[in-house]
């Protein structure tokens, strides 16, 4: 018997296998690869102009006493335009770019779990460390769409850059920029002596000084494998013939950021960190970035027609949202675990929960459904798109943990009301089995605080009070452990002071304030040292979420101007509400805290959700005044739908000017096409009209490229259409035409 399943073990290659040896072959990839074309006679190094997809002529104007401009050209009229910003050539995995965005995301969830988000020095922190790595991730990825190959070469920085990510995560832990300009103001020793109070402060300076060196040692390192990767292609540029010395802008800028981090490495492991000295490290932080950010402004672009492979940082972009997004939503959803959990649990947390998901909703459809895979024309005008992302993804975040903040605040203030409420009506028949359940949730015993508080009143009267006002504290504190993880360790060590010292208790209990309200001073500093930080995180939601708001509608502005009053209606209606938003908040700080923050998740979502029903009307007001123009709309499909798999848009000529409102083949727009020398009616066969002849229909349709007086210039539409083409509605092709369905 012979065992088939070892006989490959000394078989040759089976070269008949062509579909296995390609793949094999498509494995074996070299330890480094040009990313330009490999023939040097097509590309030039003239000048910035012949990277540029070259149109000939702009396209006619519908109104002859409108100028077009930059933001109207398009090289047809549906088909895609030299800005669309869709991948071409040879690109890398998909897997490969969400992997270094999920490496990326990995220091961004460990800045966000190690700051607490509170007040304005907690936010500027989160926000310089923020806006760095967020320029650590577009300055790669503005690399990668275009340089990036599968080689062994950009493997291996593959893996640095991983291990730059995790360095940075490594550092994030103790970043506070104000540190060094009030080293004491946040040290909290407890009750230690005077040699461990010293101990402490001088770990804490050490670990700050450690954090500030770390980051400008691991960003300087990253800027210099950066620095590496455009280097190989500038030695390409000159193998190939492809540069100019404004293509080396952005390699220099990158080598002067660099050395000013390692500057700021070798100052701080130096000297000691003052203010002063805190002071220059931010203005050489600042500086490396500003000059890498123009050194890549001012670069001119390779065309994607002298690249390999050219990706989509629009796609890039999109993906990092939806990346930051889910964030904040994971942080939120240890959120809903306590409010799910918490005493109350009812109406007022439901209204809250749903408040949260419409907002998400909300910026979801606000960004997405005003997003398009296509740049801006000009290059100025890309980088500010670009760079609009920042402080969009950075409001975006401060947004969702307000969020998680406003969601914490509201799940207290509902159980304690709660709790309060129960109390009152001590002398109700339900009362002790209300209380039982309540004091459950929170994992303590009714009976047995009535086991306790006998006993105490066993003693003296006075050890009842202090053993009520104690247990009082405890239902207190059970609440906060059940809204928050992350409790305030200063809040917590007054707590555990206040259980096993009675001198607190006692200077509580004969106080006046505690026959009147039910609790002395030191009680209420220790409710008020757990809840300060829940507090102040959510007086600033509103106007985080109003930037927001405002940097979708720069966004769309910036990617395409608004062109009638319609898009200028919705570009207007984004301002106006985030303005609106931001000055409302000046109005919420100054009402009373437990009136006016359950109201402000719910304000946010209804704002947001008018926004987007204004922004459907206007659309609907849009498509039916085009419709009442041209008498009909044309039905959503592609156009490779129409004109099937010869459909190739490409430049255009004086003779056959560029066709803007380009229909299908069976009917054609009558007007710009009548210029071409085109009949605008329908062929005679292959339609649903029982007599075409009515109609003056010509017996054969000619193509564009037939109207060309310059052969050697491309036409509008290379259409060599033929009855066997998908989507093709010419004679004798059979097929239904939607243009000439009866309206």
């Amino acid at each position: 018997m012979r065992f088939k399943l070892f006989e490959s073990f000394t078989s040759a290659v089976d070269v008949s296998d062509e579909r296995y040896i390609h793949y094999q072959r498509k494995r074996l990839i070299p330890f480094t690869r040009t990313p330009f074309k490999s023939d040097p006679s097509r590309v030039s190094a003239r000048s910035n102009e012949d990277y540029a997809p070259s149109v000939t002529s702009r396209p006619p104007s519908l109104h002859p006493g409108r100028q077009n401009t930059e933001d109207t050209i398009s090289t047809t009229a549906w088909g895609p335009d030299q800005w669309d910003d869709e991948p071409v050539g040879e690109r890398p995995p998909g897997w490969l770019e969400l992997s270094g965005d999920l490496a990326w995301t990995a220091t961004f969830s460990s800045l966000t779990s190690n700051t607490d988000i509170t007040d304005g020095r907690s936010i500027i922190s989160y926000g310089v460390f923020f806006g760095m790595m967020w320029q650590l991730w577009a300055s790669q990825a503005s690399y990668d769409i275009k340089f990036y190959m599968n080689d062994w070469w950009h493997r291996l920085f593959f893996i640095l850059q991983l291990c730059i990510y995790g360095g940075l995560a490594a550092f994030t832990s103790d970043f506070d920029i104000f540190w060094a300009f009030d080293p004491d103001g946040e040290v909290f020793v407890g009750d230690a002596n005077g040699l461990t109070a010293q101990a402490i402060a001088q770990n804490r300076y050490k670990k700050k000084q450690l954090s500030f060196m770390g980051i400008s040692l691991v960003i300087a390192i990253s800027r210099s494998f950066l620095l590496l990767q455009y280097l190989r292609v500038a030695y390409y540029r000159y193998r190939y013939r492809v540069s100019s010395w404004l293509h080396m802008l952005t390699p220099i800028s990158i080598a002067i950021s660099s050395t000013l981090f390692f500057a700021c490495y070798g100052i701080l492991k130096s000297v000691d960190q003052t203010s002063t000295i805190a002071i220059v490290q931010f203005l050489l932080w600042g500086s490396a970035m500003f000059i890498e950010i123009i050194g890549h402004a001012f670069t001119p672009d390779d065309s994607k027609e002298k690249l390999r492979g050219h990706g989509s940082i629009t796609e890039r972009l999109s993906t990092l949202t939806v990346i930051v997004m889910g964030e904040g939503l994971n942080g939120l959803s240890s959120t809903l675990r306590h409010s799910v959990n918490a005493p109350g649990f009812g109406t007022k947390t439901v209204v809250q929960i749903a408040s949260v998901a419409i907002i998400l909703y909300m910026f979801w459809l606000l960004y997405f459904e005003g997003f398009r895979k296509r740049l801006p024309p000009r290059k100025t005008k890309k980088e500010i798109w670009l760079l609009l992302h920042l402080p969009f993804h950075l409001f975006l975040i401060l947004t969702l943990e307000g969020l998680k903040n406003s969601l914490l605040y509201n799940n207290l203030l509902i159980s304690t009301s709660y709790c309060l409420k129960i109390l009152i009506h001590q002398n109700s028949p339900t009362f002790a089995a209300d209380m039982s359940k309540v004091l459950q949730k929170l994992d303590l015993s009714w009976e047995q605080q009535i086991v306790d508080s006998k006993n105490a009143y066993a003693v003296n009267a006075q050890a009842g009070v202090m053993q009520w006002s104690r247990w009082t504290l405890t239902v207190m504190y059970k609440m906060f452990q059940a809204t928050d993880d992350n409790l305030d360790p200063k809040a917590q060590f007054w707590y555990d002071e206040y259980m096993k010292d009675d001198k607190y208790v006692q200077q509580d209990i004969t106080s006046s304030e505690f026959y009147t309200t039910g609790y002395g001073a030191y009680w209420n500093q220790i409710v008020f040292e757990f809840e300060k930080p829940l507090f102040r995180g959510t007086l600033w939601v509103i106007p985080v979420a109003g930037v927001v708001l405002l940097s979708i509608g720069l966004l769309n502005y910036v990617q395409s101007r608004p062109r009638d009053r319609y898009a200028w209606g919705s570009f207007l209606t984004k301002v106006i509400a985030g303005v609106g938003m931001i000055c409302l908040a000046a109005f919420s700080s100054s009402a009373e805290p437990a009136k006016s923050i359950p109201w402000f998740m719910p304000i946010i979502a209804i704002l947001l959700a008018a926004v987007v029903f204004v922004d459907l009307i206007l659309l609907h007001l849009l498509v039916r005044s085009a419709r009442k123009q041209t008498g009909s709309l044309p039905p959503v499909v592609s156009p490779a739908t129409w004109y099937g798999s010869e459909y190739h848009p490409v430049g255009t000529s004086d003779t056959a000017p560029l066709i803007r409102e380009q229909a299908p083949m069976g009917r054609a727009s009558s007007m710009d096409v009548s210029r071409a020398g085109i009949s605008t009616y329908p062929p005679t066969t292959g339609h649903l009209y029982s007599s075409p002849t009515a109609y003056g229909a010509p017996q054969s349709f000619p193509t564009i490229s037939s109207t060309i007086s310059n052969p050697s210039q491309p036409p509008a539409y290379q259409m060599g259409h033929s009855s066997s083409a998908p989507g093709y509605y010419g004679p004798n092709s059979g097929a239904y035409d939607p243009w000439d369905a009866p309206r």
